[in-house]
């Protein structure tokens, strides 16, 4: 057989016997086309020879479809896998907000370098019908918490004195303070009176927790008219490693916002391994879906960097919380197989860049198939 041509290396020994084979078909039919045109007949040597090599063609020509067959099958598994791991694999972090209606929370706060206010308004002062504080270790005047736990209620007055003004008869709530450069662990839950819905939070830490109310005072002999003339705010201040605190916001007060902009390191919200969500969503970023929830759903995010408690507040008798994970390393939802909420990275791909990505598959699929031919040439 002749050897392949100068400068071209076989690709595969097959396809070179194969392409020998054509070549000396094709000068041996020009051998026996010039014998015809010159008037002779076939010679019967040109006849077998001939026949020979249209039978080793026809039988290496068998191995061509296997071959071709071979290479479309590990081409399609190269895209297999591929499409695999893009469906499998998920971002390592991703931005998550949270708005929920629960009815607990646990998180744990973040040291700062500067005080921490509750209420989260700054210089808000909040009227409460009534406030519970209990875990006293100190307090001013020394007689304000007897056995570590304190009541306040808001003083009853007999409506308006026109001569004297209107009195607030409310608790006063200045501040919840607690000290920078300290982690603090807060519960907070629905607190019940009655028929009055208030805000439970117990917070606990390594430093001291200092609360101040104020609450209305009679100035005078007892059984006279309340006034304003005769009345004062006594100033209290609490303090504490571990307080709870169980307020209830006065008739008129509609919101009671606690906590804004603040930022934790934790959150749960189960109480005991049972969900405390009752409605709200779940918005995933980086092509993620926004996952509405319903009671029972139990929620789970983490973050290595600091999450941020947008807003924590009683509103007409619930806790909404609103949360923000800028870079939350797991979000799952469920129980014994929690789905995780994380994005793949087809899915991050398609969100991003979905007409990069339909083209990028085109030019694939065009240039495999121009590879493919070149490869058979």
């Amino acid at each position: 057989m002749d050897s392949p041509p100068p400068g071209k290396v076989s690709r595969d020994p097959s396809r070179t016997a194969l392409d020998t084979l054509r070549r000396n078909r094709a000068e041996l039919i020009e051998d026996l086309r010039q014998q015809i045109a010159s008037g002779k007949g076939p010679s019967p040597t040109c006849l077998t020879r001939l026949n020979r090599l249209d039978e080793a063609a026809t039988a290496l020509g068998s191995l061509e479809p296997n071959r071709k067959r071979a290479t479309d099958l590990i081409a399609l598994g190269a895209a297999t896998l591929v499409l695999v791991a893009l469906c499998l694999v998920r971002l390592p972090h991703v931005p998550v907000d949270v708005t929920l209606r629960v009815t607990s929370l646990h998180f744990d706060l973040l040291p700062t370098t500067a005080t921490t206010l509750l209420p989260g308004e700054a210089g808000q002062i909040l009227s409460l019908k009534q406030a519970i504080v209990s875990g006293i270790e100190d307090a001013s005047p020394e007689d304000a918490a007897p056995g570590g736990r304190l009541e306040l209620n808001a003083e009853a007055v007999d409506g308006v004195n026109a001569a004297g003004g209107k009195i607030d008869p409310a608790v006063r709530l200045y501040a919840i303070q607690l000290s920078p450069g300290s982690k603090f662990s807060v519960d907070t839950r629905i607190a019940y009176s009655g028929d009055i819905r208030g805000l439970d939070i117990a917070a606990q830490g390594a430093a001291p927790i200092e609360a101040e109310f104020g609450r209305v005072i009679r100035l005078g002999p007892p059984g006279q008219k309340v006034t304003a003339d005769n009345t004062a705010i006594r100033h209290i201040t609490l303090r504490g490693k571990t307080l709870r605190f169980a307020l209830y916001p006065a008739e008129k007060q509609h919101d009671l916002a606690v906590f804004r902009n603040t930022a934790i390191s934790s959150v749960a919200f189960d109480d005991a391994g049972d969900s405390t969500i009752l409605s709200g969503a779940a918005h995933v970023g980086g092509g993620g879906l926004s996952v509405p929830l319903r009671p029972s759903d139990l929620l789970i995010v983490r973050s290595v960097k600091p999450m941020v408690l947008r807003e924590l507040s009683l509103r007409d008798g619930q806790l909404n919380v609103v949360m923000s994970a800028p870079e939350a390393t797991a979000v799952l939802l469920g129980r014994d197989s929690p789905k995780d909420l994380r994005p793949s990275l087809l899915q991050w791909l398609f969100f991003h860049w979905p007409n990069e990505l339909y083209a990028a598959v085109s030019a694939a699929i065009a240039a495999w198939l121009a590879v493919r031919r070149w490869w058979e040439t």
